[in-house]
């Protein structure tokens, strides 16, 4: 399984947040944007997008539809997601950022995954970047 995610946010506008669920093969399972409150920060964002695509992915099996014995690969193109998620940034400051955090790894750790998080250059992850800006133009 493959999880790529994104989010954005500016001074005038809401939140916004994306991600795509695809299956070994590429094939797409999910696609979603979200429109999230006023005043999040781009890395709120783009916490809130890894966190409610594992969620969806956990739905998933439960519903029966992806085997998840295999390795899930999250890829994002946020490094201080990524590195707070591998463990190389220890110290999360900002509540609101290290209840995202912390609720991915507890995810993760309950569901038993195998997830390798990576860290993408921005060009490499412009479907999740799409969901992002679709979330935005329909919210």
């Amino acid at each position: 399984m493959h999880v790529a995610f994104d989010g954005g946010s500016s001074r005038d506008s809401t939140a916004k947040a994306g991600f795509i669920i695809a299956d070994s093969r590429g094939c797409k399972v999910v696609r979603r944007g979200l429109v999230l409150d006023r005043g999040r920060t781009n890395n709120e964002a783009e916490s809130t997008a890894c966190l409610e695509a594992l969620r969806e992915l956990a739905r998933l099996q439960d519903r029966g539809r992806e085997c998840l014995d295999a390795p899930i690969r999250v890829l994002g193109d946020s490094q201080l997601i990524i590195r707070m998620l591998l463990g190389v940034y220890k110290k999360v400051r900002k509540p609101s950022l290290y209840i995202n955090v912390e609720g991915i790894k507890g995810l993760v750790r309950s569901r038993r995954w195998k997830v390798a998080f990576c860290a993408v250059p921005r060009q490499m992850n412009a479907q999740a970047d799409d969901m992002c800006r679709q979330a935005e133009a329909t919210g």
